[in-house]
């Protein structure tokens, strides 16, 4: 935000909430393996059954 005298005032930094911050992680993990399961597809079915 502009001051009248030319300088900027910081903004406080955002802060996640644990959902949020459950949902980033769950997020980066699912990039990160993607490729994985597109290559095994039948893993992560049968992983749950065992």
């Amino acid at each position: 935000m502009p001051v009248d005298s030319g300088t900027l005032i910081g903004e406080t930094e955002y802060c996640l909430n644990p959902i949020e911050e459950f949902f980033a992680e769950l997020k980066a993990y699912i990039k990160k393996n993607w490729s994985l399961y597109e290559k095994y597809p039948n893993k992560l079915e049968n992983a749950e059954h065992d």
